[in-house]
């Protein structure tokens, strides 16, 4: 949503008004006025400007305009005047006293006070009891103007410690830009009853990410959220310039030494009394879990975005991964998967089945764990259960949810593991 508010010159009586440098893709249906004092609002138009060649012909026609021939020589070729009329096929026939030329090769020349509107704006009819300058308020939601929240974390596994800051993304597709921009960032997803429009914007410029142009403003602070309705909004402290076609980057807030637990896991295909648990090979996974909680330097509420994980390497940052979090409220867990495990793999399969009875099914399943890493690590192993099932023998599964089970495997360095485990299965 786009708010400002503009000086105009106002006059007793009925003002015309136009106003110029407005976003090419607002919602017409949602732009606002709040009048001065004294005055109000009559009516409101918005012009989508002419955009291109036929439709500024088709504004002109009828209108007196002058054609210059085109000329080979280098020199301004002769001037003659008419009336323009555009025809079926997007061409047009300048009409004089006596002649009636045909899509004459040549540049028109239109009169400056044709009020032919080249550009997007609004116009506003205003009723005012006195002569005055005052500030007329202009709002409007627009398409083309959005953000997202993007985080950066710095992983310190010998600690289990985590740095994360957020940023705000700005994209700014409107086609004008908004300078010494106060700005508010709205987390959550309110509905919007809008239909979409069947014009075309009168330019469209292709959106490309320069970063020799890409501002990026740091406030330095942490952004306090405030809730407003189902939804929070963030507020910089300072004031920012958002260019046409460009990237802005906005600060939100920052924690470091946020504890994090890491987790190596595995899933196996899932189990059936009458088939799955298909032999597997597979590497491990790493996640990274935390808590938004205040103990842990958090305690926000987090908007959904692009997670990316680096490892600290001397000097340097080494990527390690990335993953999309969600909407996380306050005290609420954050899980992130972030890439395979390159010395870490399981090698599954059904070793033995019997049949107990005509409803059930024995079978033992084996896990080898393989770890090449130099330090031992734990390995989650996750099972899904379909239908009913009890524990027989050997390591015991504990329970998820309703269909899953894991177990938990310490695999030593540069070693391995076996996990066993029969279950039998309801069918």
């Amino acid at each position: 949503m786009v708010q400002e508010r503009r000086p105009v010159d106002l006059s007793a009586g009925a003002n015309h008004l136009r106003l110029g440098n407005v976003s090419a893709t607002l919602d017409p249906s949602s732009v606002m006025f709040t009048a001065p004092n004294g005055s109000h609002v009559v009516s409101t138009t918005y012009d989508l400007g002419v955009g291109n060649n036929q439709n500024l012909i088709r504004r002109l026609a009828g209108k007196e305009v002058e054609l210059i021939w085109a000329s080979t020589s280098g020199h301004e070729g002769d001037r003659i005047k008419g009336k323009l009329e555009p025809t079926a096929d997007g061409g047009f026939l300048l009409r004089t006293a006596d002649k009636v030329y045909i899509n004459p090769a040549g540049t028109l020349v239109a009169p400056a006070d044709s009020d032919v509107a080249t550009l997007p704006g609004l116009a506003v009819q205003i009723e005012s009891d006195r002569g005055a300058r005052e500030e007329l308020g202009v709002s409007y939601l627009t398409r083309g103007l959005s953000w997202s929240a993007d985080y950066v974390a710095h992983l310190d596994p010998a600690t289990s410690k985590m740095s994360v800051e957020c940023w705000a993304s700005v994209e700014n597709k409107t086609g004008i830009p908004y300078r010494d921009a106060k700005i508010a960032f709205v987390a959550g997803s309110p509905n919007r009853a809008v239909r979409e429009p069947s014009y075309a914007p009168a330019s469209t410029a292709a959106f490309t990410v320069d970063s020799a142009r890409m501002t990026k403003v740091d406030t330095g602070l942490a952004m306090q959220p405030q809730s407003i309705g189902e939804l929070y909004e963030y507020k910089p402290k300072d004031k920012a310039t958002i260019g046409v076609d460009q990237i802005s980057r906005v600060r939100m807030f920052e924690a470091t030494k946020v504890p994090v637990h890491l987790d190596y896991g595995i899933r196996l295909n899932p189990l059936y009394a009458w088939g799955g648990g298909e032999a597997n090979h597979q590497n491990a996974q790493l996640s990274v879990s935390l808590d938004n909680k205040t103990a842990s330097g958090l305690g926000m509420p987090m908007p959904s975005g692009s997670v990316r994980i680096f490892l600290r390497d001397g000097d340097a940052d080494r990527y390690t991964g990335a993953d999309t979090l969600g909407d996380v409220p306050v005290d609420g867990h954050v899980n992130l998967t972030l890439s395979k495990v390159f010395d870490v793999t399981a090698d599954s399969s059904i070793v033995r089945s019997k049949r107990v009875d005509k409803h059930t099914e024995r079978k033992t399943l084996r896990v080898i764990l393989k770890n090449a890493k130099a330090t031992d690590v734990e390995v989650r192993v996750v099972q899904a259960i379909g239908g009913k099932w009890t524990f027989a023998s050997g390591e015991k599964p504990e329970k998820i949810d309703a269909a899953t089970s894991q177990w938990k495997v310490r695999v030593p360095a540069h070693g391995k593991a076996t996990l066993e485990s029969t279950l039998n299965l309801k069918g």
